[in-house]
C-alpha cells in the first residue's frame, strides 16, 4: 500500500450565502482492501493492517469499503451476518479506540429475522455513533439476501469536525438519498461502495465509479469519501467472477477529484481535507398544515384524555392537518408527584405504542405530551426518572425521538420531575412541503438559549407545548412574539384548554406576528405554514444567524464565568 497527502486550499465562502459554523481541517484514510466473501477472519486482518498504517499517518478517520467483513454478495449472508454490536462491530470499536481514530465500514447486521447490508460510524471512544442500513440493495441481485433500508432512516451525526452523514454504495444513484444528508446540515458523506464488474470491463467501471462519485458531490456540495474494495472475485450469485475495480476516491463540493487510489490494486490513500465553512441549509420548502389539539386534561384522568386526545386528533387530521400536537402532558393533566409517577410509563409503552398506532393509520406526524417513566440514565437499577416528555411519531407509526423537558423550575423540582438534557430536532416531510422541526416544552422557553440551539441546529419550527395559564398576559406574548422574531422561524404553540388552563393556542410567524390564536374552549385548529415565505425572509440576512459572533459566547456554557445571584434555582443534576 501506498500512502499520500494533498492539501489543496479552502474555497473563498460566497458572500451572497448565509454561512453556517465552520468545520476543522480532518486527515481521513481510505482503506482499498481485497474484501475476501465469506472470510471474515482475513477481511478483519486486512483491516487491523489498515488501522495501524492509519494511526502511523496519524489519520483522524479510517473509511473501509461496503460489506467490509463478509463481502456484499457473500451468498450466506442470512446465515452468517452478526448483529451491532456484535463480533464485528465490537473488533472495529477496539481497532477505534485503540488508535483513538473514528472509523467507518460496511457490514452485514443480523437483526431477528432480517438482515441487512448496512455501514457504521464509530467515534474515537470506540462508539457506534452513526448506522445507516443500505436502501438500494440492487434487489435484482441480492432478493434473497437483504431487507431493505428506508430513506426516511437517512440520518447525520454532530462530530468533533462538524456534521457528517452515511449512505452506502448504489444508495447514491437515486441523488435524493445524498441530498437528505446535505439537506440536515452535513458538510461530509461518508459513502462505502463495492462496485465490480467483468474483468475485461473493469477500467469502464472505474471511469463509472469516479464519475458516479463526483456527481454525488457536485449535486450535493458534500465532500465525499467514497472507499471501494479492489478485486476480491465475487464468488457466488449473478456477479459471481467479477473483480471490485478500486480508484476510491476523495470528491470534493465542486464535483472534482481530490485524490484517487489506484486501480485493480490494494492502495491506501491519505487526503487532508481543509477546514471549510458550511452554508446554512435551506431545507424547508413548500406548504405544510399544522394541527393543534387544544384539550382539557383532567388531572389524574389518564383514560379520558386518552379517548378525549384521540377523538381530537382525528378531527384535526380530517381537517388537513399533516402535524399534530397536543398540549403538554395532556394524557395526565400534569399532577406531578406520587399520582403522576403511578400513571407514567416508559416510551415506549403502551400510551406511545396506541398512538404511534394512531399516526400510521391517519398518515400524520404526532407529538404528544406525556408523562414518562425513564430508567436512570447513569444506570442505577433502582432509581427511575419522571420525565415531562413529547414523544414524536412518523405517518409510518415509527417513534422518531423523544423531547424531554429540560428547564424544570422551582414548582416543578417538588412534582418529582427530572430535566432532559438534549434539545433534538426532526425533519418533517409531506407531500406539500418539508421542515425541520424542534421542540421547548413549556417553560424551556423562557430561556432564550433553547430557541436558539433549536434555530441553529436547522429548525424552520418549534413547537411550544404549554400547560398554564399565562398566554393571555401581554409578557407571555411577547416573549414568543421574540423567540420567533430573534430566530426567523415559525413557533407553534398549543396550551390546555379551559377549565384545566385557559387555552389561547397560537401559531408566530418569522417576524413575530400571531397568524392564529385560539379562544379558551377546546376544539383543533389547523394553519398552513408558507415555508418558502419563511426562506425568503432569511435572504434579507438581517437577523438571527446572519451575524452572530460565537467566539465571544463562550460564558454561556462556562459556570466559572457566570455569576448567580444566592437564591438561583439551578435545575438538578442527577
Amino acid at each position: 500500500m501506498t500512502a499520500e497527502s494533498l492539501c489543496a486550499a479552502p474555497a473563498e465562502p460566497d458572500a451572497t450565502q448565509p454561512l453556517g459554523h465552520p468545520h476543522p481541517g480532518l486527515r481521513v484514510v481510505l482503506a482499498q482492501l481485497p474484501i475476501a466473501d465469506g472470510n471474515l477472519e482475513q477481511n478483519m486482518r486486512l483491516a487491523e493492517e489498515a488501522a495501524r498504517q492509519a494511526a502511523e499517518q496519524k489519520a483522524d478517520f479510517l473509511n473501509l469499503p461496503e460489506a467490509a467483513d463478509w463481502g456484499w454478495l457473500y451468498q450466506q449472508a442470512r446465515r452468517d451476518a452478526l448483529p451491532i454490536p456484535g463480533k464485528y462491530t465490537d473488533f472495529l470499536t477496539a481497532l477505534a479506540k485503540r488508535h483513538k481514530m473514528w472509523v467507518s465500514a460496511g457490514c452485514l447486521e443480523k437483526d431477528g429475522d432480517k438482515v441487512y447490508n448496512s455501514a457504521v460510524i464509530i467515534d474515537r471512544a470506540g462508539r457506534i455513533v452513526l448506522k445507516h442500513r443500505k436502501i438500494n440493495t440492487l434487489p435484482e441481485l441480492t432478493k434473497d439476501l437483504y431487507d431493505r433500508g428506508n430513506p426516511e432512516d437517512i440520518k447525520t451525526v454532530d462530530t468533533e469536525f462538524g456534521r457528517i452523514g452515511l449512505t452506502i454504495c448504489a444508495d447514491n444513484f437515486n441523488l435524493k438519498n445524498p441530498q437528505r444528508v446535505a439537506d440536515q446540515g452535513a458538510w461530509l458523506l461518508i459513502a462505502p461502495h463495492g462496485f465490480a464488474e467483468e474483468e475485461s470491463k473493469l477500467e469502464q467501471n472505474s471511469r463509472q465509479y469516479q464519475n458516479h462519485i463526483r456527481k454525488v458531490a457536485g449535486a450535493t456540495k458534500l465532500w465525499v469519501v467514497g472507499t471501494d474494495a479492489v478485486l476480491g472475485t465475487i464468488q457466488g450469485g449473478a456477479w459471481k467472477g467479477q473483480l471490485h475495480s478500486g480508484c476510491s476516491l476523495v470528491a470534493r463540493p465542486d464535483g472534482t477529484a481530490a485524490i484517487v487510489a489506484k486501480f485493480k490494486q490494494p492502495d491506501l490513500i491519505v487526503f487532508d481535507i481543509p477546514a471549510g465553512q458550511v452554508s446554512k441549509p435551506a431545507f424547508g420548502k413548500g406548504r405544510v398544515k399544522i394541527g393543534g389539539v387544544q384539550l382539557a386534561g383532567m388531572r389524574g384522568d389518564k383514560t379520558n384524555n386518552i379517548a378525549k386526545a384521540e377523538r381530537m386528533i382525528r378531527d384535526a387530521a380530517a381537517q388537513g392537518a399533516q402535524v399534530i400536537m397536543t398540549p403538554e402532558v395532556a394524557l395526565t393533566g400534569f399532577v406531578g408527584g406520587e399520582q403522576e409517577r403511578a400513571m407514567a410509563e416508559p416510551i415506549p409503552g403502551p400510551a406511545s405504542e396506541h398512538f404511534g398506532q394512531l399516526a400510521k393509520e391517519l398518515g400524520v406526524y404526532l407529538l404528544v405530551g406525556m408523562s414518562e417513566l425513564r430508567a436512570d440514565p447513569a444506570g442505577k437499577p433502582s432509581q427511575t426518572q419522571l420525565c415531562n416528555a413529547m414523544p414524536v411519531f412518523s405517518p409510518r407509526g415509527d417513534l422518531m425521538g423523544v423531547m424531554r423537558k429540560v428547564h424544570i423550575n422551582r414548582y416543578e423540582t417538588g412534582g418529582g420531575w427530572r430535566n432532559g438534557s438534549d434539545f433534538p430536532v426532526w425533519d418533517f416531510r409531506t407531500p406539500t412541503g418539508q421542515f425541520r422541526g424542534g421542540i421547548m416544552v413549556c417553560y424551556d422557553r423562557e430561556l432564550p438559549e433553547s430557541a436558539r440551539i433549536l434555530m441553529l441546529k436547522g429548525a424552520d419550527v418549534i413547537f411550544n407545548p404549554l400547560a398554564c395559564g399565562c398566554p393571555t398576559s401581554d409578557i407571555h406574548r411577547c416573549l414568543l412574539r421574540t423567540r420567533a422574531f430573534e430566530n426567523e422561524l415559525f413557533v407553534f404553540m398549543v396550551n390546555h384548554a379551559a377549565p384545566r388552563e385557559n387555552g389561547h393556542s397560537m401559531v408566530f410567524d418569522f417576524e413575530g406576528n400571531i397568524v392564529k390564536e385560539m379562544d379558551d374552549k377546546e376544539g383543533v385548529f389547523v394553519y398552513d405554514l408558507d415555508l418558502d415565505a419563511l426562506n425568503k425572509h432569511r435572504e434579507k440576512g438581517i437577523y438571527a444567524f446572519h451575524h452572530r459572533r460565537p467566539e465571544l459566547y463562550g460564558i454561556l456554557s462556562d459556570p466559572a464565568g457566570q455569576v448567580h445571584p444566592p437564591e438561583a434555582n439551578l435545575p438538578p443534576t442527577q
